[in-house]
């Protein structure tokens, strides 16, 4: 956006038609912005933000540095992790390219040459890495917006997406979409890993809809002895582990279940 000193309005609304929020961003500055929407729908829902800060659904008007060159673009860093303490963004080496930006807050530009990389996102407190995540800086702008989004704990967050980097360039237009939690056209249940195990199992599930859905774990004489999830599902992929550590060796069967849909995996236990 090139449109100084202009409140734009905008209404967010889920995919089933509801409003969440109504909100006005002034756009204050001369040069390009991306329009950032953070936060989460039903708050009380989701994991509080570890410094306090509220959460609810908003929309940020950040701007994205140009002033560097194509070779070498200026790179800023903006927090949207809702259930992260302030971090820092680093890389491997030791090279400091957001210091301490709490939820909602952007980093100071940096300028990084065209290439691949990967960073480290740390506590600042405690300098404890929650995360080490891939991005490109490109070739083809003056500038780079780099969004730390996703959450820290997915499963504390309705089984929301993991942290990841999401950017938009200067000159680029680009629209990025909101996560929306995703459903399959058939519920889907990943192969178990590592199989065989030994202590534990770990799989992934792909609901088909809203409805309830049973995930548990029976032996080959159909007894049930495990269940890893019986709820109704708001979207998203499901990360499960079964904890195995007191079964014994032998084969097993993980059974997802969702109203008429029944998908089954076999894993072994071997010590």
């Amino acid at each position: 956006l090139s449109i100084p000193d202009v409140p734009l309005r905008f209404t967010l609304t889920d995919s089933t038609g509801v409003q969440y929020i109504a909100d006005s961003v002034v756009v204050h500055f001369d040069g390009q912005a991306a329009l950032v929407v953070s936060g989460v729908s039903e708050p009380s829902e989701y994991a509080s933000n570890p410094d306090g800060k509220p959460t609810q659904l908003t929309v940020t008007a950040a701007q994205i540095p140009n002033a560097g060159t194509s070779a070498n673009p200026l790179v800023q860093f903006f927090n949207a992790v809702t259930d992260a303490p302030a971090i820092d963004v680093v890389l491997p080496g030791g090279e400091l390219l957001a210091d301490s930006i709490s939820y909602g807050d952007v980093a100071v530009p940096v300028q990084l040459g065209a290439g691949s990389y990967t960073a480290e996102i740390r506590r600042q407190d405690d300098g404890s890495t929650i995360a080490t995540l891939p991005f490109t800086v490109g070739t083809n702008s003056n500038g780079q917006l780099i969004v730390v989004a996703g959450f820290v704990d997915p499963v504390a967050n309705r089984n929301g997406p993991p942290l990841r980097l999401l950017s938009v360039d200067a000159g680029i237009p680009t629209a990025t979409p909101v996560d929306e939690p995703r459903v399959a056209d058939q519920l889907e249940l990943e192969a178990p890993y590592p199989n065989p195990a030994s202590s534990e199992a770990r799989v992934r599930v792909i609901p088909s809809s809203f409805q309830r859905l049973e995930v548990s774990v029976f032996d080959v004489l159909g007894r049930q002895i495990a269940t890893l999830f019986d709820a109704e599902t708001t979207g998203g992929d499901l990360s499960l582990t079964w904890n195995a550590a007191h079964a014994a060796n032998g084969v097993y069967f993980i059974r997802a279940r969702q109203g008429a849909q029944v998908v089954v995996r076999a894993v072994t236990i071997v010590r």
